[in-house]
């Protein structure tokens, strides 16, 4: 049995005025970059969770798994991930708007909870948050999330068991809101003119 990875993709996007996840960033789709690199990791299942009916996203992230879930909060995301999951060692949640979050990233709280963390959150000087690994023992603490509840809320409950992985702060924090957020960040990792 593999981590499963469960991307959550089915936010509407409205601050960006929509279809956030399919806009053009470096010439792909924006998901794409989080997909990409998952498939860099060789030992993880993915699973996207996305709205019902968002059928062209859905093409969009061929290669994945895909979870169905209505229109709601986080929580009911993840919900849908962890039960389209299934059993697994632990579950590695993930936002689909965080473009740069790389290997390193994910491979260290992998490894953490590898090295017995039970609950494993990440932090770059502005509080936990994403990419974050939850072992099997959590599983239903998971499925139980209601309301504007979070991920955060189960490593809570995880006491001696939740470790935090401390890194630098960098491009991996960076999430997309709006159309600005997606410009200045394109700006930020273009090439300059003439740079092979």
């Amino acid at each position: 049995m593999r981590p499963v990875a469960i991307v959550l993709a089915a936010g509407r996007g409205e601050r960006f005025g929509g279809s956030k996840l399919l806009a053009p960033f470096h010439g792909r789709p924006l998901i794409r970059f989080l997909l990409d690199t998952l498939c860099t990791v060789g030992e993880l299942r993915v699973v996207v969770v996305i709205r019902e009916g968002d059928r062209i996203l859905e093409r969009e992230v061929s290669g994945a798994e895909v979870a169905f879930v209505p229109a709601g909060p986080q929580s009911a995301s993840i919900v849908a991930g962890v039960e389209a999951a299934g059993e697994a060692p632990s579950y590695l949640i993930l936002l689909a708007d965080q473009p740069f979050v790389d290997r390193a990233s994910v491979e260290s709280v992998l490894g953490a909870w590898r090295d017995g963390a039970t609950a494993v959150l990440m932090d770059g000087g502005e509080g936990p948050q994403p990419p974050a690994v939850f072992d099997a023992s959590l599983r239903h603490h998971l499925l139980a999330l209601r309301g504007d509840t979070g991920a955060k809320a189960v490593a809570l409950e995880a006491g001696a068991g939740l470790f935090v992985v401390h890194r630098e702060r960098g491009l991996w924090m960076e999430d997309v809101d709006t159309e600005e957020d997606l410009e200045r960040m394109e700006r930020l990792t273009s090439k300059p003119k003439g740079t092979p």
